[in-house]
């Protein structure tokens, strides 16, 4: 951030406002971001907490069991055919996105809800963010879409309605490290559907709690949820996570921009040239603003001439990769017609 004419206390409330807001650039699962792993924690040490702005969260996760790793990649799944980002764990969890520069959409996937492995599939997707997104701010959305339980033996449709709030940002403070700049995120949806075993109610309530600094991932994660059917009961079950190396990740966790790179012309109509010294640099992946991957190719000596004369006129964002898929360095050109 670039100090010019700026007092000091003009400048302190500048990087504020900036460090506690979240981005598609700095907060969307794009195809691009690598992975990233989670510890689970005792359910009952860590509470939401306060809201509101200039909140303060002190934790001490204790009880780490089950470790997950979720990979975000761009999707292939031709079930999800509006979705261009999956982040998933193994088979066991899986979830589906699309984003632009203003929105984030949730199209389901498999997750685990009250102990019961469910898939769920929005034909109406759940607005999860409103980019830019700072406390205080509120999104609402109505998802439908199909939903399966238990294996397939409950399975129906489903209508619903969902709240996503920018409800507090602030300072939390965990053993080893204190985030200043943490934005939180509340989700609640509640999912209606008909089955053949009966109606039955999905409720689910997230807590996010967001590091713009540290990584795209939560850094601490409340997530409770309920199934409740006139056969089966209440089911109910809340799980706590924690990031793993928390103390350790910084600004782009799984990623480098280190390599010096020139990209010409820009704009373009035919065929964009990607030059580096980098013997780092193995390829360039291109995405439309929605996430979906519209060119690739390799670099030969340090050089990429990019074939861009089937895209349409607009703005693209270029991704360049090691041999090991990690970022080196990421853009946008512009394409005329």
């Amino acid at each position: 951030m670039k100090k010019i004419l700026l007092s000091t206390l003009a400048l302190m409330s500048l990087q504020i406002v900036t460090a506690q807001t979240l981005t598609e650039a700095n907060h969307s699962p794009s195809a691009w971001d690598g992975t990233y792993s989670t510890k689970q924690c005792d359910s009952l040490t860590i509470t939401p907490g306060v809201s509101g702005v200039g909140a303060v969260w002190s934790y001490t996760p204790v009880g780490y069991s089950t470790v997950n790793v979720y990979t975000s990649s761009h999707s292939t799944n031709t079930a999800f055919p509006m979705a261009y980002a999956v982040v998933k764990s193994g088979t066991v969890s899986e979830a589906y996105y699309s984003s632009s520069p203003t929105t984030l959409n949730y199209y389901g996937g498999t997750m685990s809800l009250s102990g019961q492995a469910v898939t769920l599939n929005y034909s109406t997707p759940l607005k999860a963010m409103t980019y830019p997104m700072t406390a205080i701010n509120t999104i609402t959305s109505s998802p439908t879409g199909t939903l399966s339980a238990s294996g397939g033996a409950i399975s129906g449709s489903f209508t619903g309605n969902a709240v996503v709030k920018a409800d507090a940002s602030g300072a939390l403070n965990l053993p080893g490290r204190t985030f200043n700049d943490i934005i939180r995120i509340v989700t609640t949806q509640t999912l209606n559907a008909v089955t053949g075993l009966g109606p039955i109610t999905v409720t689910q309530m997230v807590y996010d709690y967001y590091s713009v600094s540290a990584s795209k991932a939560p850094i601490i994660s409340i997530n409770s949820s309920t199934i409740s059917s006139t056969l089966g009961g209440t089911s109910a079950q809340t799980f706590v996570t924690v990031l793993n190396g928390y103390t350790s990740v910084g600004v782009k966790e799984n990623t480098t921009e280190s390599i010096e790179l020139s990209v010409f012309p820009n704009p373009a109509n035919s065929y964009v040239s990607f030059n580096t010294s980098s013997i780092e640099a193995s390829k360039v992946t291109v995405y439309d603003v929605t996430g979906r991957v519209v060119a690739t190719d390799n670099f030969e000596i340090g050089k990429c001439k990019l074939d861009v004369s089937s895209l349409n006129g607009g703005v693209y964002i270029y991704s360049v990769l090691s041999k090991n898929n990690q970022t080196l360095k990421t853009g946008k050109f512009s394409v005329t017609k």
